[in-house]
This record gives structure tokens, C-alpha cells and sequence, in this order.
């Protein structure tokens, strides 16, 4: 076989219009990495399936260095080229809200789901981007059959509990959490979310306890400090708070959050639930406190929970 059987179309350059040329060229690698491979395959079908795994690890791979949108890109393109396969579908998805456009991201899962109705880690993606749009009650629609199909997975337990969380259940988010811990009982970011329901539910005392041993697990994020540092605030400790916070914050920003905890206080339920758990698509203006976890091991930061997705190298099965 010639290598101008090798070469790629010119719709494929297309879809490669603004790729760095070093992805360019491993996906050339990826097509055919020595001289004369095309012609020691016989099997055009064999050879287009291993191209199409090398682009897909390719694209895992540019993803994990850092560059989403052209992981996004590859990924499309791999889509196009498996249409009938869900995990494309699922990394687009799961990159989707890492570049939080949420939206689409509720798509492209829901798509992955259509095709894979019984896999619960992408009903698990698609939770993860409804709690980023504010919608906690579909999302717990879907998570419930996540769980029924794997009880066992502490990371759809954690997420679940979330979702409850921001509908003010706290009664069943602790519960949730409590199974998850049953399952992983070493998981910070599942004693982080105890902690925090505990707190939102008015156990102060509860949840100092439990947050001031996740802050002294050295497996602990030390983004966690502020989520304690927000319960003694919330429990009208400010000396407490400020000596908490002071181990990650600047004093002007310590300053900042104290008041911000007063202000939580002279809420309502509601409106304090709203604020804390709130703004999860980029519109929370609160000061930094460390958050919700909804997928272990997944990040909160400045107020904003990540969910699902948005931080996960790859979707997590």
C-alpha cells in the first residue's frame, strides 16, 4: 500500500486548522508511525481502529497537559469518527465543564447516556454539570438510578449528597455521605462535605469536629482550612475564624471573610444555603472559603464548588 493511502484527507487538516503543530504531528505518528506500517496491515478496518484509539489517547493526553480546547477539538473529531461509540461523547462532556460551558456539556452526556443507559458514571457527568447550572433536582433524578445500578461507588454517593445539600436536605446529604464514608472512610473530601452539611443543618459543634479533623489529616487540601474557618464564623466565633483563616489568607482577605460570615448569620436558611453552596456556574461573588467536594478527589476554590467533570483527567468509570 502507497503512503498516499496513509495520508490524511483535507477534512482532517480542516479539523486540525489552529492545533499546535506538535499534536499535529503525534497525530500523523498516531496515523502511521514507521515507514511501511499501512502496507503490513492488510486490514483497512484494524488499522482505522488503532488510529482511532491513538488519537483518542492522543487527545487524553493533550487534555491531561493542559489544553482542553484542543483536547475538545480531538475528541469532536473522534466523535465523528465513532458515532456510535459513548466515550467520546463522555470526554467531550467532561471537557465541556472543565471549560465550564455547562450547557453543552448537559448535552453531549446526555448523548453518551442514549447510548449507554446502563453505565452510571455518565449519568454521574451529567449530575455533575446540572449542580453547575443551579439544577439540583434533575440532577438527583438521575443520580438515584446512578446509584441504584452501583450502591457500592462513594463517589455517586458524594455527589448525591451534594445535590441534596442544595436543596436544603441535609437530613438525606448526611446520610448520603455517611454511606460513602462507610465505603471509603479515609476520604477527605467526603468528611469535608459531612462537615459542611453538618454545619448548614445549625451542628456547629459537629461540624467543628469533623472539619478540624479533616484539617489535621495530612492528606487534607489546604483549601479545607476555610471551610472551618467559615463554620467558626458561621457559629459566631470570630476569633476563632480569624485565627483559622489566617493560616491561608492575607490579613485584608481575612478581614473580608469575617465579614462575610456575619452577613451569612443574619440570613435565612435559604438565602445562607443560596450563598455558600450558590454560584456554581461562575456568578458567586463570595470571598474565598474552601467549598464542596462533589467528586472525590475533585476541587472547590473562591467560593465556587467544581462538580462533576469539570476537573476529572478523564471520566471516572
Amino acid at each position: 500500500m502507497s503512503y498516499t493511502a496513509c495520508r490524511p484527507t483535507h477534512r482532517y487538516w480542516r479539523h486540525l486548522t489552529g492545533a499546535p503543530a506538535a499534536i499535529v504531528v503525534a497525530l500523523l505518528l498516531a496515523g502511521c508511525q514507521l515507514a511501511g506500517h499501512c502496507a503490513q496491515n492488510p486490514n483497512p478496518a484494524a488499522a482505522q481502529s488503532n488510529s482511532e484509539d491513538k488519537l483518542m489517547r492522543v487527545a487524553d493526553d493533550t487534555r491531561t497537559r493542559g489544553d482542553p480546547a484542543t483536547a475538545l477539538a480531538l475528541y469532536r473529531r473522534l466523535h465523528e469518527q465513532r458515532p456510535s461509540d459513548p466515550e467520546p461523547l463522555a470526554r467531550i462532556g467532561s471537557t465541556l465543564a472543565q471549560l465550564k460551558d455547562y450547557t453543552n456539556a448537559t448535552e453531549a452526556w446526555r448523548e453518551a447516556i442514549a447510548q449507554a443507559p446502563s453505565d452510571p458514571s455518565y449519568r454521574r457527568g451529567l449530575a455533575g454539570a446540572l449542580l453547575s447550572l443551579g439544577q439540583p433536582e434533575p440532577a438527583i433524578a438521575e443520580l438515584e438510578i446512578a446509584v441504584a445500578a452501583r450502591p457500592d461507588d462513594p463517589r455517586l454517593l458524594n455527589t448525591l449528597g451534594v445535590a441534596h445539600d442544595m436543596m436544603g436536605r441535609h437530613d438525606l446529604a448526611q446520610e448520603d455521605y455517611r454511606k460513602g464514608l462507610h465505603l471509603a472512610p479515609h476520604d477527605v473530601g467526603l468528611r469535608n462535605n459531612y462537615g459542611l452539611s453538618q454545619a448548614l443543618s445549625g451542628d456547629f459543634g459537629g461540624a467543628i469536629a469533623t472539619l478540624t479533623e479533616v484539617v489535621n489529616d495530612p492528606t487534607s487540601p489546604p483549601r479545607y482550612r476555610l471551610n472551618l474557618a467559615l463554620v467558626y464564623g458561621l457559629a459566631g466565633d470570630a476569633e476563632n475564624a480569624r485565627a483559622v483563616a489566617r493560616g491561608s489568607l492575607p490579613e485584608d482577605a481575612v478581614r473580608n471573610n469575617l465579614a462575610y460570615y456575619a452577613m451569612l448569620r443574619g440570613m435565612d436558611d435559604r438565602a445562607r444555603i443560596s450563598a455558600i453552596l450558590g454560584g456554581q456556574n461562575g456568578t458567586s461573588t463570595g470571598p474565598a472559603i474552601g467549598g464542596l467536594e462533589s467528586s472525590t478527589p475533585l476541587a472547590a476554590h473562591g467560593g465556587v464548588r467544581k462538580l462533576a467533570g469539570d476537573d476529572d483527567a478523564l471520566p471516572a468509570k
